[in-house]
Formats: structure tokens, C-alpha cells, sequence
């Protein structure tokens, strides 16, 4: 499990996540690009709805537990994050207390 935070030239950025994206989805592993999330619309880019997309086929319970080990994950998922978003992992940390460290390291790619 990672989450790598990307940074450089917004092209390269999304080129460099839609790679590794497919490379983990070749693997049959988990992956997310974070999106910025609308507040105004619980729709596709919500953060519970983001947070999901790792989890195998389960809804994101609405008292998650204290144990996120406990929950059924894909395997061994990674988190994509464009630098511009880097604050947004504040809001999945407070989605999912503890989401940071369980999914951790954080890793820093410079692409620019």
C-alpha cells in the first residue's frame, strides 16, 4: 500500500498518475486517483465514494471501524494524489480516521 503524491506540470501530472493507474489495474491491484471533491455534489467525486473505489465491491460503512484492517480492501492499493490536492487527504482522513497511516507511506514524485 502507498499513497504518492505527484508533482509537476499539470499534463505530465495526470499522465504520470493514468500510468501507474493502469499498471496497478494490469496487476489486479487497487488504485485511486484522488479527485477534488464538491461539497455541493455527493456524487461521483465525494470523498466516502472515492475511498470505495479501494474497497472490494463493499460500501464504506457509516461508522467505519477503529481496525480499517478489518474492511475489505482490493489488494495491495495505492493512492494517487496530483500535488494541487494534497490537502484533500485531510478530508479522507476525517471520511476515515486513520486512512493516511493505514495506507501509508507517503511518497513524494516529482514528474516535471
Amino acid at each position: 500500500m502507498a499513497i504518492v503524491i505527484i508533482s509537476g506540470p499539470p499534463d505530465q501530472v495526470q499522465e504520470t498518475a493514468q500510468a501507474l493507474r493502469s499498471a496497478q489495474i494490469n496487476r489486479r491491484r487497487g488504485v485511486m486517483i484522488v479527485l477534488k471533491p464538491n461539497p455541493k455534489n455527493k456524487g461521483a467525486h465525494d470523498v466516502r465514494h472515492q475511498i470505495e473505489k479501494l474497497l472490494a465491491g463493499d460500501p464504506l460503512p457509516e461508522d467505519p471501524p477503529k481496525d480499517l484492517k478489518t474492511l475489505n480492501w482490493k489488494p495491495n492499493p495505492m493512492v494517487l494524489v496530483p500535488a494541487a490536492l494534497e490537502g484533500v487527504l485531510s478530508d479522507f482522513e476525517e471520511a476515515l480516521p486513520g486512512f493516511t497511516k493505514f495506507f501509508g507511506p507517503v511518497s513524494k514524485m516529482d514528474v516535471g
